[in-house]
C-alpha cells in the first residue's frame, strides 16, 4: 500500500524526509530520521527537566510522564520492528 501511495493511515518517516529534503539515498534519509529522533528525545528531556525544576513533579506526575514515554517508545518500537519496517533493509549503515 505505501509503495503505491495509497496508504491512508501509515506514514514512513524515512520516505517523508527523502521527499521533503530531496534526498535520493535511503541510507542518508535513515540517518536524518535517526538524527531527528535524537533531537526530539533531547527536546522532551529538556521539557521534563524544566517542568520538574519550575513546578516540582510529584510521584503521580512522574508516573504519568513515565507512562507517556513508555507509550511513545512502544509506538516507535512497533513501527521499526514490524515486518514491514524492520529487518536488515531498515538498518542504518555507518560509514
Amino acid at each position: 500500500e505505501f509503495e503505491t501511495d495509497k496508504a491512508n493511515s501509515l506514514i514512513n518517516t524515512v520516505n517523508v524526509i527523502k521527499r521533503i529534503e530531496s534526498i535520493g539515498d535511503d541510507d542518508e534519509a535513515k540517518e536524518m530520521a535517526y538524527a531527528w529522533q535524537l533531537w526530539t528525545e533531547s527536546q522532551v528531556a529538556k521539557e521534563i527537566e524544566r517542568l520538574d525544576r519550575e513546578a516540582g513533579l510529584g510521584v503521580e506526575e512522574w508516573v504519568f510522564v513515565d507512562a507517556c514515554l513508555v507509550a511513545a517508545a512502544g509506538s516507535g518500537m512497533a513501527a521499526v520492528t514490524m515486518k514491514r519496517y524492520g529487518g536488515e533493509a531498515s538498518r542504518i549503515v555507518r560509514a
